[in-house]
């Protein structure tokens, strides 16, 4: 088999057409994560935050989108609010342990796009929320809620950071690996 490399325009055609398909899923999904917000807010009425933290994630990716249609800055927003989105989960329920998880969810549905660098502003919000909230409330901060647990360890939070991490870099293996097999395959 010999190996063909393709032209820019046929890259960029390959591009369009696969940014295409995301999107519209992704429109869908983020509109769901809002409503997500909104339902969860009826817990500990946190209308606020529902809708002000959750629309302003929606305007700034659906902005960033329309002003940048052609650059890929918009899925970088993407995985920006996407960590955004899990942190104002975890708040909104108080350090529920589950909210957690959304991180995984947002890892995963970026694969999506076929792009590794989606998962480093992702992992990056992530470790700077869990290791400012962690501090803040373990430090006597009132109405910061990271976790439910009384007290979290550092080799407990250490843990923590490196399962989340070790799922983006299968989200982003899984991204180049996809994108290698996109690109050979056209």
């Amino acid at each position: 088999m010999t190996k063909a490399t393709l032209h820019s325009k046929e890259l960029n055609a390959l591009n369009r057409d696969i940014f295409a398909k995301a999107d519209k899923i992704i429109s869908k999904v983020l509109i769901l994560m809002f409503l997500f917000g909104i339902l969860i807010a009826f817990f500990y009425e946190t209308w606020l935050v529902a809708f002000g933290v959750g629309g302003l994630c929606l305007l700034a990716y659906f902005i960033t989108k329309k002003l940048l249609p052609e650059h890929d800055t918009y899925q970088y927003v993407l995985s920006a609010i996407s960590a955004i989105f899990a942190a104002q989960y975890i708040y909104q329920m108080h350090g529920m342990a589950e909210m957690h998880f959304w991180v995984f969810i947002s890892s995963t549905i970026l694969i999506i796009y076929q792009n590794w660098r989606l998962q480093i502003p992702l992992i990056v919000i992530v470790c700077v929320h869990h290791a400012t909230f962690a501090y803040l409330q373990y430090t006597g901060f009132k109405e910061i809620y990271f976790t439910r647990l009384e007290y979290m360890d550092l080799t407990t939070f250490i843990f923590h950071a490196i399962l989340a991490a070790c799922v983006t870099l299968v989200s982003a293996l899984w991204s180049y690996n996809l994108r290698k097999r996109t690109v050979q395959d056209a």
